[in-house]
């Protein structure tokens, strides 16, 4: 497959998948699991995507790691909401 083969390839999946995925959304996720993995969560990345996309929680895995993980989002999503209207604190 030659390059121009694999550009057109390239923009058609852009083109096709816009505003089916969210990025923004599964890259919170993706900082949520990280985050929380270095101050000891035990949830993988998809028990992260289960719990706060569906509500699911994990077997076998502390209660206050869901705790944790759901915290972290909430003030990831509350710091994000505040940064895009600019707001100032003294």
């Amino acid at each position: 497959m030659n390059l121009t083969a694999i550009e057109a390839l390239r923009e058609k999946y852009h083109a096709l998948s816009r505003g089916i995925i969210d990025y923004a959304k599964y890259a919170h996720y993706a900082i949520t699991h990280h985050s929380t993995s270095i101050e000891g969560s035990t949830l993988t990345e998809s028990q992260v995507v289960n719990l706060l996309e569906y509500g699911k929680t994990a077997t076998n895995k502390p209660f206050e790691h869901h705790q944790m993980v759901f915290d972290h989002y909430q003030a990831l999503q509350f710091t994000v909401q505040e940064a895009q209207q600019k707001t100032a604190y003294a």
